[in-house]
């Protein structure tokens, strides 16, 4: 059992999961590291993310792709990204 919880953005809201529910706090900063690790259908012929220009992302405040806007959608994927913005708490 693993399902989310997500607004009209498709931001994700929670992750409802046989373990608990967690609900995702803060915001993107940019930074990539979810397009690099989780997005590997973005990556261009070099293997880094085809928006990622000068290691930050060059969509972000325009329009990010729906699985850019979801990511990190779980604790599992997020607890490699120290650099993230966003954090899970579990309730």
């Amino acid at each position: 059992m693993n399902y989310w919880v997500i607004n009209d953005n498709y931001d994700v809201l929670a992750n409802i999961r046989e373990d608990g529910i967690y609900i995702r706090k803060g915001k993107c900063n940019g930074c990539g590291k979810c397009c690099i690790a989780l997005h590997p259908e973005n990556r261009g012929e070099d293997g880094a993310c085809k928006y990622l220009i000068d290691g930050k992302c060059e969509v972000h405040d325009i329009k990010k792709p729906i699985h850019c806007r979801m990511s990190p959608v779980s604790p599992d994927l997020h607890k490699d990204i120290p650099e993230c913005g966003f954090s899970w708490v579990k309730v």
